[in-house]
């Protein structure tokens, strides 16, 4: 990343200096002071919670060199850019400066599997050292334009850009700031339909994604066949399984070896692939990366090659060693569609005894009862397995359970994690965590590592 001039920054946001411009240009941004850079501006963002303009004087003693204010404040000695909404005035630098590269922008967003594709298509597009992505969870209205000036304009071949949504009307200014030449949309269900109302609400709003004039092309998995109209009017390449392979980029798969093989129907013809992953979500996110990577130039064998050193990212749906027990790590998040998913990997990978350690899932405003219900109903149990339900909605997991059928003396309801601590030290087996983020469900790990640490201390 470059130097950005005083001109540039009022110019983008249509703002105006205060107390004078920075003499040497801005070379970073940042919206909190404990982890602000010397050389940055700091963007005071005005929440519920905190004012960012009560930190302007911290942020000038720890190197700041300018802020993007609302309310300046002429009695601190630090330039300042006044605006009418920082926030919005934030999104407009980073769309000023996306403006000027010259390489291809893709946007990534769906209710589950955005930051497993963001990162696969980092990967297959070449690395860290060509590709700029998001890190971590910077996908929403800060976090967007706050990765987006991070990029080196001059240093990178492309930029992957997850977009997460919440509320309405946010896709419409996350796309406004992105102009994606390449739209993704992972995979489709119910997630935060508290605030998004229902799965049709949540295809129009992520559909916005693509709207601007500047995307040409959009991917799409599979459970989007529905809503594919919605996106660039029925324009976008839908990516479906089928055996036939049909369409391009339709594709088939087969486990094997503790992978699955992909076949996918390439525009040269089929092209065959292997992950070392196995489940509808993997392959499907798979599928759609390999799709855009060829779509970018990027050839079979280097795409092979690099398919070779994937693994999913942490905790969505990776294996762990811990004491007596093999973990399938996925919670650090949940939803309907991403727990039916990780139900059915662990199903098909797992062996019996059994312990499923099931958190509750946020967000599903007044269809939480019935989809957890629904979820209960998944969870599939034989003799031996263990299963402990846990957080605000257990009782619908349980009910839904019992109705299907299950033996419920193997089932038992927890307010918290913590209350399974002792079964999980005794136990040896196949262990599975998912559940939504508030749950610290990850916790079970240092509980399955105390059991051998425990029998070494006896010996």
């Amino acid at each position: 990343m470059g130097t950005f001039e005083p001109e540039f920054l009022a110019g983008a946001c249509g703002g105006r200096w205060v107390v004078g411009e920075p003499t040497n240009g801005v070379s970073g941004f940042s919206y909190d002071t404990r982890s602000l850079s010397p050389g940055d501006m700091f963007i005071a963002i005005e929440t519920p919670i905190r004012d960012g303009h009560d930190f302007l004087a911290d942020a000038k003693a720890k190197g700041a060199v300018a802020a993007l204010v609302e309310k300046p404040q002429e009695s601190i000695d630090l330039p300042q850019l006044q605006v009418a909404s920082s926030l919005e005035a934030f999104r407009d630098i980073a769309r000023a400066f996306r403006r000027t590269w010259t390489f291809p922008v893709i946007a990534v967003t769906g209710s589950c599997g955005k930051t497993s594709v963001k990162d696969l298509l980092t990967q297959l597009l070449g690395g860290a050292n060509c590709v700029h992505a998001t890190q971590g969870n910077l996908n929403n209205s800060i976090g967007v334009p706050a990765t987006m000036l991070g990029a080196d304009g001059e240093g990178c071949r492309f930029a992957v850009i997850e977009a997460g949504i919440s509320e309405l009307g946010e896709m419409a200014t996350l796309a406004k700031a992105i102009e994606p030449d390449i739209a993704v949309f992972t995979a489709i269900g119910p997630a935060h339909i508290d605030g998004l109302e229902n799965i049709d609400t949540i295809a129009r709003e992520k559909a916005l994604l693509a709207s601007g004039e500047m995307t040409k092309d959009a991917y799409l998995g599979s459970t989007w066949a529905p809503y594919s109209e919605k996106v660039l009017g029925g324009g976008g390449c839908l990516l479906v399984e089928d055996d036939s392979m049909p369409l391009p980029w339709s594709y088939r798969s087969l486990q094997e070896d503790g992978g699955s093989r992909i076949e996918i129907r390439g525009a040269e013809g089929i092209e065959a692939y292997r992950i070392p992953a196995v489940g509808r979500g993997n392959i499907s996110n798979a599928a759609l990366a390999i799709a855009v990577a060829r779509s970018c130039g990027i050839s079979v064998h280097e795409i092979s090659h690099q398919l070779r050193n994937w693994k999913p990212s942490g905790m969505r749906g990776e294996w762990r060693s811990a004491g007596q027990a093999n973990v399938f790590v996925d919670c650090y998040n949940a939803n309907p569609l991403s727990m039916s998913d990780a139900l059915d990997v662990f199903r098909s990978t797992s062996t019996s005894p059994r312990f499923y350690v099931v958190g509750s899932m946020g967000e599903l405003g007044d269809q939480a009862e019935s989809l957890h219900e629904k979820i209960g109903g998944e969870i599939i149990l034989a003799a031996g397995d263990r299963v402990g339900l846990v957080g605000d909605w257990a009782r619908s997991y349980y009910e839904g359970m019992r109705d299907a059928g299950q033996n419920m003396d193997q089932v038992a309801i927890f307010e918290t994690v913590d209350g399974l601590e002792t079964e999980l030290k005794a136990f040896k087996g196949d262990v599975f965590l998912k559940g939504s983020r508030r749950y610290r469900l990850e916790t079970a790990l240092d509980y399955l590592s105390a059991s051998t640490q425990e029998q070494e201390a006896a010996c």
